[in-house]
């Protein structure tokens, strides 16, 4: 059955799709639409569509301006930079499979606001492993990572460029507004501890930006060669960073113990270059710290905004209390690691709630 949804217009869909189409090499221009258009989902700064012409199944994705996340001009930017990265994934020979790239879709005043790409056929992952090993997840994106990251970056000057590690690190810091960790205890707590912790001689590389479940597709459970959809957040970087998306902060990552050790312990099983635990935190937790932007940004603060605000306050909690684990297992081995985590109670004025935090150094 066809998933339609509420409020979207279909004409006008209808109309980027045969529009473009036929200004394609390989479609007429006379080109209709005969069959019809199903709704994908929702990714981060895209829509998502189904579709088949001239009996292939295609996929449009339309790119989306989200108020204090994306502007229009970012938008455009990053179809053309995704539609570079497809076309510069062609030229090698990948031990996975990615969408081809059909042509970029643009308006009738000539503005990029999409992009046709080939469907690739499969089911997510987070989906196909049900009610298999838990850790399962965890290796097959460990193994995908490595894969990604092997591949030469020299072929994507395109994309958004750290020559290393610490660089990467630095750069995410810094695209925060100065004035938020003075008003956010718990963020100048992080920036602090992060500075302490900068990775070292970590060499960048092609990331994928985004190696969540719902982008790695699958036919079925025997056959092992993952599809990679949704570049749009490629770049050159820390090969951290791939982790880090993935942990997201929280305790239990896909819903796994110790999910975010068992995750760099499978990528250093099969990594060309390993990824050491301490310094790796350094780049999850920055990751974390940019969940302040958003909120910060948009006033005044609505209730949705304010519980998004304490989530990443949970965040920090759970990385606290995980990084003072660790820290008793480095004590035990060597004394002399050992670090302060006095912790102090705090109440914010303008949630009415109380939680802990402390320095880390």
């Amino acid at each position: 059955m066809t998933r339609r949804r509420f409020g979207t217009n279909w004409s006008r869909l209808r109309w980027l799709i045969e529009f473009n189409l036929r200004q394609h090499a390989g479609f007429q221009q006379n080109f209709r639409l005969e069959e019809k258009i199903r709704w994908l989902g929702t990714g981060l700064f895209h829509e998502n569509y189904l579709f088949e012409a001239s009996s292939k199944p295609l996929v449009l994705r339309l790119g989306t301006v989200k108020r204090g996340l994306q502007t229009r001009c970012e938008a455009v930017a990053s179809l053309r930079r995704e539609a570079k990265t497809l076309c510069a994934l062609r030229t090698f020979n990948l031990p996975f499979m990615v969408p081809e790239l059909i042509c970029l879709v643009n308006n009738e005043s000539g503005e990029t606001v999409g992009l046709i790409e080939s469907a690739v056929a499969g089911m997510p992952l987070s989906l196909l492993v049900k009610g298999r090993e838990p850790e399962a997840p965890l290796r097959i994106i460990a193994r995908v990572a490595t894969e990604v990251h092997a591949l030469a970056d020299s072929e994507f000057t395109h994309l958004a460029q750290h020559v290393d590690s610490q660089s990467h690190v630095l750069a995410n810091l810094n695209a925060l507004p100065g004035p938020l960790f003075e008003e956010f205890a718990e963020a100048a707590n992080a920036r602090d501890w992060i500075l302490g912790q900068l990775p070292h001689d970590r060499a960048s590389t092609l990331l994928h930006g985004d190696l969540l479940p719902q982008n790695l597709l699958f036919e079925d459970w025997e056959n092992h060669q993952a599809a990679v959809v949704d570049w749009e957040c490629a770049k050159i970087g820390d090969p951290a960073y791939d982790l880090a998306i993935v942990t997201r902060g929280i305790r239990k990552p896909l819903g796994v113990p110790g999910g975010l050790h068992r995750l760099v312990e499978f990528y250093n099983e099969t990594a060309e270059r390993k990824i050491s635990a301490m310094p790796w935190w350094s780049t999850k937790y920055c990751f974390i710290c940019t969940g302040w932007r958003r909120p910060w940004r948009l006033r005044p603060r609505t209730a949705s905004e304010a519980t998004h605000l304490n989530i990443v306050r949970i965040f920090w909690e759970g990385f606290c209390a995980e990084h003072t684990k660790i820290n008793k297992r480095c004590c035990k081995k060597n004394p002399s690691s050992s670090f302060h985590n006095k912790r102090l109670t705090h109440r914010d004025t303008r949630t009415g709630l109380s939680f802990q935090r402390g320095p880390l150094a």
